[in-house]
């Protein structure tokens, strides 16, 4: 399994002179391919969560594709204006591509989950700490965890649906060393060490 924090963006597929139809084409092709496989990425861990009793729903739309514009801005920030101006579009196709190829169901609610199962002995690529599924890509720095640990009350206004469990236990786990923080550009990951 490729994970989403992995995948990148094959730029070996691009032709033609900048500024032609042959490379704008060609470009938009490579952001199509960039986004399904980061869809399905998403998907696949969404599959895992949900089998494993984590989670209980699909994903909307919206949610894989901003998936897509986090990742895209970490790969390479100059495509981003070109993935958000053809948001839309890109969404559909992706859906139905996806759609056409079998691998995903629209819920009634327009969630949408993988239609495959999870191999069990792909999981070493995530580990769970405490219930967190690492690697974890948030826009949640390590201060703001920690302030929100400190203000439980506060947390529990701003995020009615979070875990505040998670939010003690991330703490503890960047205090004792456990979990290393990176940052890029207001996004960071938490990766066990």
């Amino acid at each position: 399994m490729t994970t989403l924090l992995q995948n990148q963006f094959d730029y070996s597929i691009i032709e033609g002179e900048v500024g032609t139809e042959e490379h704008g084409i060609s470009v938009l092709r490579m952001c199509l391919q960039f986004s399904i496989a980061t869809m399905c990425d998403a998907l696949e861990i969404n599959a895992r969560a949900r089998n494993s009793g984590r989670i209980d729903t699909g994903l909307t739309p919206s949610v894989l594709f901003q998936g897509v514009l986090m990742l895209a801005e970490l790969r390479d920030e100059s495509l981003v204006p070109l993935l958000q101006s053809s948001e839309d579009e890109i969404t559909q196709f992706c859906m139905e591509h996806l759609m056409e190829k079998g691998l995903i169901h629209i819920n009634d609610d327009g969630t949408i989950i993988g239609r495959w199962t999870t191999d069990e002995s792909d999981e070493d690529e995530y580990s769970t700490l405490d219930g967190i599924v690492y690697p974890m890509v948030t826009t949640m720095s390590p201060d703001r965890v920690l302030f929100f640990a400190e203000n439980k009350d506060l947390f529990q206004v701003m995020h009615p649906s979070g875990s505040f469990a998670h939010i003690t236990n991330s703490v503890r786990h960047i205090k004792e060393n456990l979990v290393s923080v990176t940052e890029h550009k207001g996004k960071y990951l938490y990766s066990l060490v």
